[in-house]
């Protein structure tokens, strides 16, 4: 329950900053289908996707200057298919690269909150399909 209030909390002093661009109404819709769907789930909030149950190419937003142990910043960055294979058998190259040597990260900078970033994990537990 102490998760939930921090979230709240958390929640509207984004949409407070959001609102000030005038994206709150986009903002606003996506939060609210992704809460929707998270707590239909019982899923924990996204304060908890960098953990030891974190799938490969969860991707989380983070109210930190860094990205935790096992997961990159989200800034379409190219990395290396042999070095990270698990990560590119997910993604592949739709957001670019040559998929022979390499692949790259979506680059979702512009979509962050200020002072906030997203990352995707690329050391998990590899998801299964149901």
């Amino acid at each position: 329950m102490l998760w939930l209030i921090g979230m709240i909390a958390a929640v509207l002093a984004v949409c407070r900053r959001i609102a000030q661009f005038g994206e709150f109404m986009k903002f606003g819709k996506i939060f609210a289908a992704a809460a929707g769907l998270s707590i239909s789930l019982g899923i924990a909030p996204a304060a908890f996707a960098f953990g030891p149950d974190s799938y490969t190419g969860d991707v989380g937003l983070i109210a930190a200057t860094f990205c935790p142990s096992g997961s990159f910043e989200a800034a379409g960055q190219e990395l290396s298919i042999p070095q990270y294979n698990v990560l590119f058998s997910l993604i592949g190259t739709t957001h670019g690269g040559d998929g022979q040597r390499t692949f790259k990260l979506p680059d979702l900078r512009g979509n962050a909150p200020e002072g906030m970033r997203f990352c995707i994990v690329y050391s998990g537990i590899y998801p299964t399909r149901p």
